[in-house]
């Protein structure tokens, strides 16, 4: 069975690892990745309903980060105003 507290600090300590941009010659790049995760039998009886749960889980992750990251921009460009 799926330790669901494990998946977490796995998903988390990659989300940190990626915050670090990667430095190439044309400049820094910023890479993320959202990860879904789907448990049997809790989430779905079968491989089509348990990736199903996967990707909303998934997409649902990236909406989050995408309203963090608008926060995060606005608090910037409010603070530059000041």
């Amino acid at each position: 069975m799926i330790d669901l507290n494990r998946f977490n600090s796995v998903n988390d300590a990659l989300g940190q690892s990626l915050e670090a941009p990667i430095l190439i010659a044309e400049g820094p790049y910023h890479v993320s990745a959202s990860v879904g995760a789907a448990v049997y039998p809790a989430d779905g009886l079968s491989e089509s309903q348990l990736h199903a749960v996967a990707d909303e889980r998934m997409y649902a992750g990236k909406e989050q980060h995408r309203i963090e990251s608008a926060r995060h921009e606005q608090a910037i460009n409010h603070s530059n105003r000041a």
